[in-house]
């Protein structure tokens, strides 16, 4: 994949290197397909035109993709690498919170509803991302409103599913 000129800009003046997807993106999404609960019920067709709505970029290792209380507009799916999810707890020290790999997303919340963003991401190490905006999902809903719906109805249901979790961890936490 070659460096092209970038077509987003990210929050905070921050600058990662510009991948040329093309065609091979569709391709990539296809081996998430049944792994990745964005992709459940996409077919290989559909992921290839949802490639057309992304933007593909790599982060070196430390890297700081997003930072916690900044606004975002932006989802990101993570194609190759890591990314550390950390929180600041309330004496400001940071505390990681998770990690995830390839085929899983970060950002959806922020994306969807522009807030600022809950945690900050950092690249564990070099790390391959391809980012969804606001704006590319709206083009996205005028041109293929099926592929749009689809993609919006898994969002809200990973997002069901991360609340229902986080609800189950506070009941436990309270001795309910």
């Amino acid at each position: 994949m070659a460096l092209t000129a970038p077509s987003f800009a990210f929050p905070g003046g921050r600058q990662f290197e510009h991948l040329d997807a093309g065609a091979g993106l569709g391709e990539t999404l296809t081996r998430f397909s049944g792994k990745t609960p964005l992709f459940a019920e996409l077919s290989t067709a559909e992921l290839t035109q949802l490639a057309g709505y992304l933007d593909l970029y790599r982060a070196r290792s430390q890297d700081v993709l997003v930072t916690e209380g900044e606004a975002g507009d932006f989802m990101m799916l993570v194609i190759e690498g890591e990314v550390d999810i950390v929180k600041a707890g309330l004496n400001g020290m940071r505390r990681r919170m998770s990690t995830v790999g390839a085929g899983m997303t970060v950002g959806e919340m922020s994306m969807i509803d522009g807030a600022p963003r809950f945690a900050t991401c950092i690249a564990a190490r070099l790390t391959t991302f391809a980012i969804l905006t606001r704006a590319q999902m709206r083009k996205m809903m005028a041109e293929r409103p099926d592929l749009a719906c689809k993609i919006l109805v898994r969002l809200v249901s990973m997002l069901a599913v991360r609340l229902r979790h986080t609800t189950a961890q506070l009941m436990q936490q309270m001795g309910a």
